[in-house]
């Protein structure tokens, strides 16, 4: 494989020492891991500031009809909305 092109990463020198004893660990060179775990992990992103407040509304018009619906008793209400107060 003719690899001449070059990625460089700033890090602490805790990261470094780390990811290196990380590498040596797994019998891999620093650059070797790096590789290894581009090309076999998951990316994870994150939800756009958008995407949550679209969520949320879904969310919100679910527990809203629940507070609304007539044929829900008082105490199951509240109970609604003493779970909702630990997210909130």
């Amino acid at each position: 494989m003719n690899k001449k092109d070059r990625i460089y990463v700033r890090v602490t020198p805790e990261q470094k020492k780390n990811w290196e004893q990380q590498a040596k660990k797994h019998g891999f060179t620093l650059s070797g891991l790096a590789t290894h775990c581009m090309n076999n992990c998951e990316i994870i992103f994150s939800k756009s500031h958008e995407q949550n407040a679209i969520s949320s509304m879904k969310e919100n018009y679910v527990i809203n009809s629940l507070l609304q619906n007539p044929n829900l008793s008082g105490k199951t209400k509240d109970t609604i909305v003493k779970e909702m107060k630990k997210y909130v």
